[in-house]
């Protein structure tokens, strides 16, 4: 009796080469898309009051917690957008996060808030010139 040596190997072992080589090629295309990548700071900073919700945008240099421009109160934190509400919401401070898993999920959906999203367009346009 005779023993195929290719049928010792185990499963993964066994398939073919030209199998294997689609998959890299797969994985090499799937890892190397066009979409743009960019670490670049964003130009427009979208803020939300904890208190009423409100938003605005601002310059990304704007200090946080920033002056609400009504009350003078320091209210505005950066938010964040949930894609399931798609609303903006106001998140604590990246240490916060850290610690907190929570602290970065919708209030409303539960889902993970993501840092960018479209800009509101209801936002109201802080003015930051001293």
């Amino acid at each position: 009796m005779t023993v195929n040596k290719h049928s010792l190997l185990p499963v993964h072992l066994r398939m073919s080469r030209r199998l294997w080589m689609g998959i890299f090629w797969m994985g090499l295309a799937a890892g190397c898309g066009s979409g743009e990548t960019s670490n670049a700071i964003p130009d427009t900073l979208v803020l939300a009051d904890v208190k009423t919700g409100m938003v605005f945008t601002a310059p990304p240099e704007t200090a946080i917690p920033a002056k609400h421009p009504q009350t003078g109160k320091p209210t505005l934190l950066r938010a964040w957008y949930c894609p399931r509400c798609r609303t903006w919401h106001p998140v604590p401070p990246s240490e916060v996060l850290q610690r907190n898993a929570k602290a970065g999920k919708c209030p409303k959906t539960g889902v993970a808030l993501q840092p960018t999203g479209p800009l509101p367009a209801n936002a109201i346009a802080l003015d930051v010139s001293p």
